[in-house]
C-alpha cells in the first residue's frame, strides 16, 4: 500500500482513461513486484500444488508437442515450451502469474480514478488470493485484460478484435467463452432492462438451480472438471460460497445504484463497469449453490476493483461521506481477514524460500 501510496501522491501529469492523474512508474514497480514474487514462489496454494505435481510428471515422462487448436492447446503448448527448454516448475509458476498480474497491474493504474483504493481493493476484496488459485484461469484472464480498451470504450471499436482474444484466451480456458455474452449485455446503459434481467434471472437460476443440475453435469462430463460430477455436487461434498461473501460482491452494485447520477460524470464507461459488477453479483449469488460458479468471476473482479474505486473517489467528495472511507478500509479489512483464515491460506502459503511452520502467527485471525 505505501507504494500505491507513493505512485499516486508523486503522479505523472499524464491523464488516464477516466481523467485521473496515472501514477507514477516507481509507485507501479514497487506494488507489481511485490506481487508477482509472492505469488510466484508459491507452491501449495489452492491448486498450485497440483499443478506443479503435474508439471512434475510431464516433465520426467514423454510430453509430446501438443495437437494444434486441441482442448488446452495454448496452456499445453506452454508447458511443452517451458518443460523443452528445462524451465523449473517455479519458473512455470512465475511466468504463468505474469500473464495476469502485467496486464492488471496496468489496467488498475490505466483505468482507475485513484490508483491508491484500486491496489486497496484488489487485495482486501480477496482477489489477489484468488489469483493465487486457478492458474489457467486467470491467465486466460489476462489475456482478455489485455482487450479492456475495447471492453470499456464507449465507441464502438468492433466486436472481432475482442472475439479474437476471446479465442487465444479459450485455448487457455474455456471459461472465457462468458466474457461474450457479458461484453453485449455490459456495453448499454447501467440500469436499463438487460441490467434488470440479469438480476431476475440471478435469482431465478439460483431457486431453480436443482432443476439443471443435472445437464450442467452432463456438460462437465467430458470436461477436465468430470471429477466434479463425481460426488462433488451430487452428495454434498462441495458447498456454495457464503452468505456474507455474496453481500460484499453485491456491495458494489448496490453502492452504484445509489450513487449513478455522481459516477456517470467520469464517462459513459462508468456504466459498462456498473452493468459489468451486477454480473459480477449475479455469479456469486448463483455460486451460494456451488463455489464452482463463484470462478466465472475471475473474469471480471478487476472490473468490479475499478468499480469500487470510482465509488470510493466520489464518495470521498461528497462532504456528508467523508466519514464513509474510514468505515469501509475497517469493514474491508474485516472481511479480508475473516476470508483469508475461513479459507486457511495464511497457514498454508509455502514457497522454496518459505514455509509457514507456526500457525501462532495467525492466531489473532481466529
Amino acid at each position: 500500500m505505501a507504494g500505491a501510496w507513493f505512485g499516486t501522491r508523486v503522479h505523472t501529469k499524464r491523464l488516464n482513461r477516466f481523467g485521473a492523474f496515472t501514477p507514477n512508474l516507481i509507485g507501479i514497480l514497487i506494488v507489481s513486484i511485490f506481487i508477482i514474487l509472492y505469488a510466484g514462489w508459491r507452491n501449495n496454494v489452492g491448486d498450485t500444488y497440483y499443478y506443479l505435481h503435474t508439471y512434475h510428471l510431464l516433465e520426467e515422462g514423454v510430453f509430446e508437442k501438443p495437437a494444434p487448436f486441441s482442448s488446452r492447446y495454448l496452456f499445453e503448448l506452454f508447458q511443452y515450451e517451458l518443460i523443452h527448454h528445462n524451465y523449473s516448475q517455479g519458473t512455470f509458476v512465475m511466468v504463468s502469474y505474469l500473464i495476469f498480474a502485467v496486464p492488471a497491474m496496468i489496467v488498475l493504474a490505466e483505468y482507475s480514478v485513484d490508483y491508491t483504493w484500486a491496489i486497496f481493493f484488489f487485495f482486501v476484496t480477496g482477489t489477489y488470493l484468488a489469483t493465487m488459485n486457478g492458474i489457467r484461469q486467470f491467465m486466460a484472464a489476462g489475456i482478455l485484460l489485455i482487450g479492456t480498451w475495447m471492453l470499456l470504450s464507449p465507441k464502438r471499436v468492433g466486436f472481432i478484435p475482442y472475439l479474437i482474444l476471446i479465442i487465444i484466451a479459450f485455448y487457455i480456458h474455456s471459461a472465457s467463452l462468458i466474457m461474450i455474452p457479458i461484453y453485449f449485455i455490459c456495453r448499454q446503459r447501467a440500469w436499463s432492462l438487460p441490467t434488470v434481467g440479469i438480476i431476475l434471472a440471478g435469482a431465478a437460476a439460483l431457486v431453480f438451480v436443482s432443476l439443471f443440475s443435472s445437464s450442467f453435469m452432463d456438460l462437465l462430463q467430458d470436461t477436465t472438471y468430470s471429477n466434479y460430477t463425481e460426488g462433488w455436487f451430487t452428495e454434498g461434498k462441495e458447498t456454495g460460497t457464503t452468505i456474507f461473501r455474496v453481500l460484499v460482491n453485491w456491495l458494489p452494485a448496490v453502492l452504484a445504484a445509489y450513487y449513478t447520477p455522481q459516477l456517470r460524470t467520469f464517462g459513459p464507461s462508468a456504466d459498462i463497469l456498473i452493468n459489468i459488477s451486477v454480473v459480477h453479483a449475479a455469479i456469486y449469488m448463483i455460486s451460494l449453490y456451488n463455489w464452482i460458479f463463484a470462478r466465472f468471476t475471475f473474469f471480471t473482479c478487476i472490473y468490479v476493483i475499478l468499480l469500487l474505486a470510482m465509488i470510493m473517489k466520489v464518495i470521498s467528495e461528497d462532504p456528508h461521506g467523508k466519514w464513509v472511507p474510514f468505515v469501509a478500509v475497517v469493514l474491508f479489512f474485516i472481511f479480508f481477514v475473516k476470508d483469508a483464515y475461513s479459507n486457511d491460506l495464511p497457514q498454508m502459503y509455502g514457497s522454496i524460500y518459505f514455509t509457514p511452520n507456526n500457525n501462532k502467527w495467525f492466531e489473532f485471525l481466529a
